[in-house]
């Protein structure tokens, strides 16, 4: 059994890379190609709530609780569309989500600005990927 600082930096360590976030690698995917095989035709005039940058740095968990609320919505007009099911995206994000913790002061999702679809997207995109970014450093 490791005693003194080897034991204290191992259980550091354990408990550091235990609570990393990992890249939603299959979210970017399935976000890209919601973006890129124009299957968002149907619903071209809808819009939704969409948390920026600035709202994931001050509350990540909230944030990501937004877009797989919002996600569920447009899989949902999508599934109607006869569309590519997206759900499984919207239970990783919400899993995601419940990595965050001890927020205070967050907006909840109806008070942020509702965007188009193409911006949620985008949105959405950029924080997964700022995500990635924060878990390979």
């Amino acid at each position: 059994m490791l005693r003194g600082g080897p034991a204290v930096l191992g259980v550091f360590l354990l408990v550091s890379t235990s609570l990393a976030v990992p890249c939603p690698r299959s979210i970017i995917t399935r976000v890209e190609t919601l973006m890129t095989e124009n299957l968002l035709q149907n619903c071209s005039d809808s819009t939704l709530y969409t948390p920026s940058s600035l709202d994931f740095k001050r509350c990540p968990g909230t944030t990501l609780a937004c877009f797989a609320a919002e996600l569920k919505v447009l899989t949902d007009e999508l599934r109607i569309s006869g569309c590519k099911d997206f759900s499984k995206s919207v239970q990783r994000l919400e899993t995601l989500s419940k990595r965050y913790k001890g927020e205070t002061d967050c907006l909840q999702c109806e008070f942020l600005e509702e965007k188009s679809i193409d911006r949620f997207l985008s949105s959405l995109l950029s924080t997964l990927q700022q995500i990635c970014s924060e878990s390979a450093s």
